[in-house]
């Protein structure tokens, strides 16, 4: 599947400050965005995930993964598994 997937987005950055220091893993000031392959998506507490294989220009490809938020507020916001 391909598609973009933007960091904040797929992090829900306000749910997770409630009970993670958000601040102290990433720079909130410098957004990241992800054009590419999803190989991976799971829907599963306490944080759901997203496994991402990112080429750069050299060609080499880095598997990235992105905690995204609990799975009730995901299907809340209208994520589903499905598609």
């Amino acid at each position: 599947m391909h598609g973009l997937v933007l960091f904040w987005i797929a992090l829900g950055a306000n749910p997770l400050a409630a009970h993670h220091s958000f601040s102290a893993e990433y720079d909130f000031t410098k957004p990241v965005s992800l054009t590419e392959v999803v190989v991976k998506w799971e829907l599963i507490n306490p944080h759901g995930w997203i496994t991402l294989d990112v080429k750069d220009a050299q060609g080499t490809v880095t598997r990235w993964m992105i905690e995204t938020g609990n799975p009730n507020a995901l299907i809340r916001a209208g994520w589903r598994k499905d598609h």
